[in-house]
């Protein structure tokens, strides 16, 4: 998460990104999985893992207007952001990585 001016974004790719291991050989593969919360991906849960929304369902809730995409990842090392305050209630809650007093200012107060 990152602030674009003074608005609370979270990048396409944090918001799109799959944790969730890969089946090689029958065993779970985690090399694609980055660490969270400080802990290895094999001790959290599949939900945890889970990408906050799908690819599709983002196209679909950009190109509808219901999120807000403050910065369109267009050009060269651009990377699109969203502003988290206008996402709906059921994709803030998934975002538990943002410290509480973020949670208090921006999700309670809207």
């Amino acid at each position: 998460m990152e602030y674009y001016g003074k608005i609370l974004c979270i990048s396409y790719n944090d918001l799109t990104y799959d944790d969730r291991p890969v089946m090689v050989n029958g065993k779970a593969d985690y090399s694609r999985s980055r660490t969270l919360k400080g802990v290895h991906p094999s001790t959290l849960s599949e939900e945890e893992l889970a990408p906050i929304l799908s690819v599709p369902n983002y196209k679909k809730l950009a190109a509808k207007k219901e999120i807000n995409v403050v910065r369109p990842g267009k050009g060269l090392g651009s990377y699109a952001l969203v502003e988290i305050a206008t996402m709906p209630l059921r994709f803030q809650e998934r975002i538990t990585l943002i410290p509480q007093h973020y949670y208090k200012i921006f999700f309670l107060s809207t």
